[in-house]
């Protein structure tokens, strides 16, 4: 686990409030943590990791934890609080990117986009939003390299999370076609299955602090969550 040794300033957007900070192995991550409540921090975890495992192209991330004596010895104790002194997640800074627009979503390839529909539907994840160049993405796109960035699980697992309004409001939405792809569904299908089996070790590495919280989320809950692709239900939602 790495330490935080700096407190650089606290970003500007985020409902989850979160702090760009340096390790001590020298990089910037973006560090989320009591403010953003066990809940979020959880989602965040196991949400970067089965994205890794579909595939898509998430920021290095990382626990963390403040080194000692940094929240009381902190020129900005406020800022500091926002953190707390538990286990923390941080995600790598990503300088070179910014929050993609209306105007690049053509420009993301076809089957990552379907592929990042299909999985914030998986993971019950409708908080990547853009509709008329109004949402909230949780997207960063490079002009330099034309790379896409999949950020912000904090909101995954989301119990209420309906077809209809996602379909409505995604930012992918118009890719849904690709779900009558029988190869690209097989393929997909088939990494989802094996990321399943990923669940049960992910959730012991969880912090105890973030787990002994929490009634609502838990090992059974989300097993039986994310195998809802194992019927047809699932996929006929989307189209």
């Amino acid at each position: 686990m790495l330490h935080v040794v700096e407190i650089i300033d606290k970003l500007m957007q985020g409902a989850t409030e979160p702090l760009l900070c340096r390790a001590e192995d020298g990089k910037l991550y973006v560090v989320k943590g009591k403010h953003a409540g066990n809940r979020a921090l959880i989602c965040e975890w196991l949400g970067g990791h089965l994205a890794r495992e579909l595939g898509l192209p998430v920021p290095p991330f990382a626990l963390l934890r403040l080194s000692p004596g940094l929240l009381a010895g902190s020129a900005d104790v406020a800022k500091a609080g926002l953190l707390g002194d538990g286990t923390l997640f941080g995600s790598e800074f990503q300088p070179l990117h910014e929050e993609i627009g209306q105007d690049i979503v053509e420009s993301v390839d076809e089957r990552l986009r379907a592929t990042i529909l299909l999985f914030d539907w998986w993971t019950g994840n409708a908080d990547r939003t853009l509709v008329d160049g109004e949402g909230n993405p949780n997207l960063l796109w490079s002009e330099l390299t034309e790379e896409i960035q999949v950020i912000d699980h904090n909101l995954t697992f989301d119990f209420s999370c309906k077809p209809g309004i996602f379909r409505s409001y995604h930012i992918f939405r118009d890719s849904a076609v690709w779900l009558r792809n029988e190869a690209f569904r097989a393929d997909v299908a088939r990494k989802m299955e094996a990321a399943i089996d990923t669940i049960p070790p992910l959730w012991r590495s969880l912090p105890e602090e973030w787990t002994e919280s929490e009634n609502h989320l838990t090992l059974p809950y989300l097993h039986a969550y994310l195998s809802r692709f194992r019927g047809d239900t699932f996929w006929s939602e989307l189209l």
